[in-house]
């Protein structure tokens, strides 16, 4: 059975509905449950467990006392964004583009996000996205144990670091907007 939205009927005793209320209490329940705990959940009940949002084609509007989470598309991706009070500035939150954890002696990926391919070319590595980024407005941090590595060129495709030495575990992470 399905959620019944005009149960009970004005005219009908609850008793006489009283199936088809408990079916809408269970359907209400197992509805609730794809994203929050269940309303019987004895700990986390009514929180979160993930949230999703749908695409906006345009940034929503606000009031005096109101703030917005919403996700629009950005160069065919779903980007997070938020709108202040008084349908004011519009700040976007998805801000890690790609990122990777390889050896840099191979260079094997152990790790990543965005990232199809790591090449070694002497002495720099290419660093392939898996899907371009809108734009080359970001930026390139990169950690490692032992070595230095520098950023060298950036492309929406790819971006190439400078790396002489064979670091064991090179992290790169790609933040912008």
């Amino acid at each position: 059975m399905t959620y019944d939205p005009n149960v009970p009927p004005a005219d009908q005793r609850p008793s006489v509905s009283q199936p088809i209320i408990q079916n809408n209490f269970k359907q209400l329940n197992d509805i609730f449950n794809e994203n929050h705990f269940r309303f019987n959940a004895a700990d986390n009940r009514g929180k979160h467990r993930y949230s999703s949002y749908v695409e906006q084609s345009a940034d929503p509007s606000t009031t005096a006392t109101e703030g917005a989470v919403y996700t629009k598309d950005v160069s065919g991706r779903s980007e997070l964004f938020y709108r202040y009070k008084s349908s004011g500035d519009v700040s976007q939150l998805t801000w890690i583009k790609a990122w990777v954890r390889f050896g840099g002696a191979t260079p094997t990926i152990f790790d990543s996000y965005n990232v199809s391919t790591v090449v070694r070319v002497f002495p720099n590595y290419v660093i392939t996205f898996a899907t371009p980024l809108g734009n080359t407005n970001y930026l390139i941090l990169i950690t490692t144990k032992n070595q230095r590595y520098a950023p060298q060129a950036r492309t929406i495709n790819d971006c190439t670091i400078n790396g002489q030495f064979s670091d064991p575990d090179v992290n790169v992470l790609i933040i912008g907007t």
